[in-house]
């Protein structure tokens, strides 16, 4: 539960310093994954939205696709931690595509 916690912290750190730096109109892009930590759904793609909300990013935009060949490694351990052991649980075969812009209020 707290890495998850960190996790999420870290991202809203980070959401924030993207709308810091970028100019106004400008876009930030995000490719992110939903999981699952010791048998817990952590659901990355719907904290990332609610964090470019809560920065101030406006046109909060979220597609879902595919991944047919993730060649790197595909697997979780017991602990959650990507593997290679293709005796393992398969891990996601979908990402999320994030976008937020910034504007002025006032702009558009």
């Amino acid at each position: 539960m707290k890495s998850v916690a960190r996790y999420y912290i870290d991202m809203q750190y980070a959401v924030q310093k993207c709308y810091d730096m970028l100019a106004n109109n400008g876009m930030a892009l995000f490719v992110i994954g939903d999981t699952e930590y010791k048998n817990v759904k952590v659901n990355n793609s719907k904290h990332l939205v609610e964090s470019l909300m809560q920065s101030g990013f406006s046109e909060v935009s979220i597609a879902k696709r595919k991944i047919s060949n993730k060649l790197l490694t595909p697997y979780r351990d017991e602990n959650g931690k990507f593997t290679s052991d293709k005796s393992k649980r398969e891990i996601y075969h979908e990402e999320f595509i994030v976008i937020g812009t910034k504007h002025n209020l006032g702009e558009r």
